[in-house]
């Protein structure tokens, strides 16, 4: 007797054909907007083939810069069969979108289950290799070491920036000395990723944002974005520190997996917890506990091209270096990606010191502006100091007039290595003259110069 058994194919369970088309439909509502808001995500991840030429088709047309609409979209595809079905489909696909706004949730979506696709395919590739007894093989084949010349010869990306040059995609645990305005430096780059603005003198791609803010309440949130001028409608998101304990919790307990679900779901670009302590609990001293707290946060932000901006504090000895002056283990150090350090110089000035793995140090000198509220970027914070002593050595050769090098040291309250150094600079820029009396030298200024 036969007996028919129907069986739903589990591949088919992967696929979500009207969160596709919903995404497509955001993209023509849009014009085009929502393809540099909702991180990356490529033709093969839809699982419906046509869904995933219209998205190619959107790319290269965003690429060059022409707005896309459905007679632009089907003019791309032309090479379809019936284009006429391909026009009204596309016209379809723009009732199938409540609001692009929920775009970069439709992108988490396919993301994740294009990776369970994967995943999948994998797993029925081992059991098939098992079955025909070349499981060994392919694990050997899989499992190897790297071999040198592949590494040598690879073509890898370029790093992923939220803030190109200073702040990658990865794990950066951002720190200082309390009331130092950490968390005003971070609220005002939420704003600036989310309406793709300029931060710290560098202009920023618009991805969605989601803020923790666990030392902040509501109404002390909505005062301070008001004074930066936050507008309506941005793509952030926020949690505040009663909702993050219901929703997420601890971080080293669990919480980091919750949160990551969200953060997929969401599909956020850019994450800002404030701060680290508040977020986990335990020994800030244990390297172990740190190591186990913190793996989680960075794996998350490799794993969804997140931006994750910590904030943490510095231990109370400053030795002017963002990694050594993390407070408590060394492991924080370790685990993150990259480190900043917003050290005090004067009342509304201070530094941002940045090293990483993926970043080339930088040492900005930032004024806070108060009609703003937001730290701005003067430059080189080395270069500006080497400028402002050379301008003080110029201006004691103008007071003194012909003077030794004792003299200008003393003058300039530096020591007389760091004043040679200068001065040797000076005459290359042809601003200062050296002139030999006797068995003695004597600096000048060079006139004409002022």
């Amino acid at each position: 007797m036969n007996t028919a058994v129907s069986r739903r194919d589990p591949f088919a369970s992967l696929i979500d054909r009207e969160n596709e088309e919903a995404l497509c439909g955001a993209v023509l509502l849009s014009g085009g907007r929502v393809i540099g808001e909702i991180g990356p995500l490529q033709a093969s991840d839809f699982g419906v083939g046509t869904l995933g030429r219209f998205w190619a088709a959107c790319q290269d047309l965003a690429s060059e810069g022409v707005p896309i609409d459905v007679l632009t979209v089907a003019s791309t595809l032309k090479d379809l069969d019936r284009p006429a079905k391909v026009t009204a489909d596309l016209t379809r696909l723009l009732n199938r979108c409540e609001s692009a706004l929920h775009a970069p949730a439709y992108a988490a979506r396919i993301r994740d289950l294009a990776s369970r696709r994967r995943t999948y395919l994998e797993g029925k590739a081992l059991v098939k290799a098992a079955l025909n007894g070349k499981t060994a093989a392919r694990v050997t084949k899989q499992g190897g070491p790297m071999a040198a010349d592949s590494i040598l010869h690879s073509e890898f990306p370029e790093p992923a920036w939220a803030i190109p040059r200073l702040l990658p995609i990865g794990l950066t645990l951002f720190a200082g000395r309390p009331k130092v305005g950490k968390s005003w430096m971070a609220l005002q780059i939420a704003q600036a990723v989310a309406s793709g603005g300029v931060v710290l003198g560098e202009r920023v791609q618009r991805r969605p944002v989601l803020y923790l803010a666990l030392e902040d309440f509501p109404r002390r949130l909505q005062q301070r974005m008001r004074m930066q001028g936050w507008p309506d409608g941005l793509a952030a998101g926020f949690v505040v520190r009663s909702q993050f304990r219901e929703w997420i919790g601890d971080l080293a307990q669990g919480g980091s997996e919750r949160l990551a679900t969200i953060v997929r779901q969401g599909g956020y670009g850019l994450l800002v917890i404030d701060t680290v302590s508040m977020a986990i609990t335990g020994d800030q001293n244990d390297v172990e506990e740190m190591t186990q707290a913190l793996a989680p946060l960075r794996d998350l932000a490799h794993q969804q091209s997140l931006a994750l901006l910590a904030i943490d504090h510095h231990r109370k000895l400053r030795l002017d270096d963002p990694v050594a002056d993390l407070l408590g283990s060394t492991a924080k150090g370790a685990m993150c990606d990259t480190a900043w350090g917003l050290y005090r110089e004067q009342r509304g000035q201070a530094r941002l010191r940045i090293t990483g793995r993926d970043v080339e140090e930088a040492d900005l000198a930032l004024v806070f502006d108060m009609q703003t509220h937001c730290w701005q970027s003067e430059g080189d914070a080395v270069t500006l100091a080497l400028t402002v002593k050379r301008q003080a050595i110029l201006d004691a050769l103008e007071d003194l007039g012909p003077a030794t090098l004792k003299e200008v040291a003393e003058a300039v309250k530096e020591d007389r290595g760091s004043t040679r150094k200068r001065l040797l600079d000076l005459m290359q820029a042809g601003m200062v003259r050296r002139d030999e009396e006797g068995r003695g030298a004597h600096f000048q200024r060079v006139e004409g110069l002022r």
